[in-house]
């Protein structure tokens, strides 16, 4: 089973129908509904940051061999000296704090089990910052060292923990970007183009399959550094 958190969003929803044919897929929503066609796709709505609703949930699901692909993401611009501490704690909750918990309430799952995949996604904006994104960029490099942390940890029991670090991708977030400013970035990207999902798919599919890839990070960017 792969479990994939923040599937309303545009790489959510593409990269849950794509990885459908592969196992089964429960994906995890927070305010917006979305429907599939595919049977073997089931959407439950969960807020990730409530640790009362998120050991609730799992504790009443039935899981086995699971692989969480922790996609549920807040970005919100703005430069620190004005930024909202309202916005920070969005940021924090969802990015830092929403991961941890639901890390939290599968561990068990996965120990019993003597498996599992921990699969966390980071941004290249993590790596290289970005005026406007401080509070995002942070928290998607603290994703990074807790995945280190949890391989150290759970390792033994046949369970990995990675990170694919995100390029721009040609949906989700970009999709907010104007023609201009799409252009403007493709011409920074070595690749001279934006990333299309196929790409993510294949990096899960590869860390499922692949017991010895263990607190790895996997850039996904076209060069873009």
């Amino acid at each position: 089973m792969i479990i994939i958190t923040g599937i309303s969003g545009g790489i959510g929803r593409k990269i849950a129908r794509k990885l459908s044919d592969y196992d089964d897929i429960l994906g995890i929503y927070r305010n917006n509904k979305v429907s599939f066609d595919e049977e073997n796709i089931s959407i439950k709505q969960l807020d990730i940051t409530n640790e009362d609703d998120v050991s609730y949930f799992f504790k009443h699901q039935k899981l086995n061999r699971v692989t969480v692909v922790h996609l549920a993401t807040v970005s919100i611009d703005g430069l620190i000296a004005n930024y909202l501490k309202s916005d920070w704690d969005q940021t924090i909750d969802t990015n830092i704090t929403g991961n941890y918990l639901v890390t939290k309430y599968l561990l068990p799952v996965m120990i019993e089990e003597n498996w599992g995949r921990l699969i966390h996604l980071s941004s290249v904006v993590g790596k290289t910052g970005k005026k406007g994104a401080v509070a995002y960029g942070m928290s998607k490099n603290a994703v990074c060292g807790f995945s280190k942390g949890l391989s150290q940890e759970y390792g033994r029991f046949n369970i990995t923990s990675n990170v694919l670090n995100l390029g721009y991708m040609d949906s989700g977030l970009i999709e907010s970007l104007s023609k201009d400013s799409k252009d403007s970035l493709i011409n920074r990207i070595p690749s001279r183009k934006l990333g299309n999902i196929d790409n993510i798919v294949n990096a899960i599919k590869f860390i499922i399959e692949s017991d010895y890839v263990n607190g790895s990070e996997i850039d996904i960017n076209g060069g873009f550094s």
